[in-house]
This record gives structure tokens, sequence and C-alpha cells, in this order.
């Protein structure tokens, strides 16, 4: 009986959840959001993308939880445009992260079912995802609930 009362118990609670919402701040964004520990932007460094940015950053404000923008498929050559995103992203309070630039290890990988870093282990594209994985487990090892409240938490 004490297994079973130990699972209902750990039902519902998790070490990591990883929660993929649609672009638009809707309800489901939201309710991910209220749930989070850290939140992870995706955003491409394009015009359009960064407007949306300004409603994300609100959303993030509202659920007063830490969060990063992650830019990604930038283009190699676009240094005077990441500069712009950048300061978009930093002007609505939203830290930038590690980018991602686009690689065509990515589409190489795809097919195969597999990561970069399998794929190409020692590639651009598997160092960039190593270093925001491991810039990702750095933030949610100093996410909790303590530090939170102690605004411990930096991006």
């Amino acid at each position: 009986m004490r297994n079973a009362n130990n699972r209902a118990e750990q039902r519902g609670k998790f070490d990591l959840a990883i929660i993929d919402t649609p672009p638009a701040a809707g309800p489901q964004a939201s309710t991910a959001a209220m749930a989070a520990d850290l939140a992870l932007i995706p955003c491409r460094p394009s015009l359009v993308d960064l407007d949306a940015i300004r409603r994300t950053a609100q959303l993030i404000k509202s659920a007063a939880k830490p969060a990063f923008v992650v830019f990604n498929t930038a283009p190699h050559s676009a240094t005077t445009l990441l500069e712009d995103a950048r300061a978009i992203v930093e002007g609505v309070g939203l830290p930038p992260c590690p980018i991602l630039r686009e690689r065509s290890a990515y589409r190489a990988s795809w097919p195969l079912g597999k990561a970069v870093v399998e794929v190409e282990p020692y590639g651009k594209a598997a160092q960039e995802i190593t270093e925001l994985k491991d810039r990702l487990l750095s933030q949610l090892q100093v996410c909790t609930p303590e530090a939170i409240q102690n605004q411990e938490v930096i991006v």
C-alpha cells in the first residue's frame, strides 16, 4: 500500500516539463507561463517575429516568471539585424540567450530523426545547441521557489 500512496503523492509533480505553446500569447501560453519556473522563447530575428515578442513579454511579466529569448535560424551575415533584435528584446525586459544560426546540419539531421549533436557532434550547430542546453540547465538549477522569491535568478 505504501507504493500506491507514494505514487499518488508523486502524481502531478515533475522535475522538468517542457511545454511548447503556439506563438500567439493565447490562453495556452498564459497557462503554461503561470506553471513555469522558466520560459524559453524562440524567436527569429525578423520584424514580424520581434513584433510578436512584445505580446509575449507582457504575458511573461504578468506571470512574474524568469524568461529569455533564443534567436533561431539567424542568418550568418546578420550582425546588425541581431544587434537590433537584441536591443528590442532587452527593451521589453527579455534578455537574449545564445544564438542558433541557420545551419545545414539542422536540415541534414531532421530527415534522419536525429539531433545535430548526433549527426555532426563537433559541428557549429552542435556547439550552439550545447551552449543553449548548458545555459538552460544552469538557469533551471537556480529556478527554485526560494530563488525566485528572493530574486536570485540571473538570466
